[in-house]
């Protein structure tokens, strides 16, 4: 290896040009029994997957402004297993990658409650499983989307509702597939319009 060669690069360098909990997340996808290949592609999809993560807090954070009070016992369950795969996978042979894969596949399955219509104790409880399955793999997030973020969709929503009462659908179905491409999704309920960030692998839910 050699930097004249365009295959060496120093830590320094890395953390310059990526987030440092990107870095972690990458050095965190394989075994420690299995040798890890570094590539600016492997971290750039670690980078994705943790953006997978704060998408799926914020949602959380979201849909808890307009939650019911109901509990769905499938939901639950599928929390105590998260927690319970996560555990064994640590307890073999410290299989962090699975681990990833388990946190992954949970956030899959809080993204679908989220758009059904979620239990505020729920998601509660989804909320503090992730803080803590994240926390044990040393990472943390924002749970909050920046307030300007939140601000300006809230204005574009309240913007569509006023074509909706004017029966003007098109410019409303304009909106809505607007907000779709840039990966936010809305739905009107009976309580009004919601809103949530679309994640990357939704596609596969």
């Amino acid at each position: 290896m050699s930097k004249s060669l365009g295959n060496f690069i120093t830590l320094r360098e890395l953390l310059t040009r990526h987030d440092p909990q990107a870095l972690r997340f990458f050095l965190l996808s394989a075994h420690y029994r299995h040798p890890l290949d570094f590539s600016e592609r492997a971290l750039e999809d670690a980078n994705k997957g943790l953006k997978r993560i704060q998408t799926t807090i914020f949602n959380i954070k979201n849909a808890m402004t307009y939650a019911s009070n109901k509990g769905d016992d499938s939901f639950r369950g599928k929390i105590n297993s998260a927690k319970k795969d996560f555990l064994q996978a640590l307890c073999d042979d410290f299989n962090i990658p699975g681990a990833i894969a388990t946190l992954f596949t949970f956030t899959r399955e809080i993204n679908a409650y989220v758009a059904e219509n979620p239990g505020k104790a729920d998601l509660e409880d989804a909320l503090e499983t992730l803080r803590e399955l994240t926390g044990v793999l040393g990472l943390s997030f924002e749970e909050e989307a920046p307030e300007l973020v939140k601000g300006l969709i809230e204005e574009i929503i309240q913007i569509r509702v006023g074509f909706r009462e004017k029966k003007d659908y098109e410019a409303s179905d304009n909106i809505r597939e607007r907000l779709l491409s840039l990966g936010i999704s809305i739905e009107d309920r009976k309580q009004g319009t919601v809103w949530r960030f679309i994640v990357s692998s939704e596609s596969q839910l």
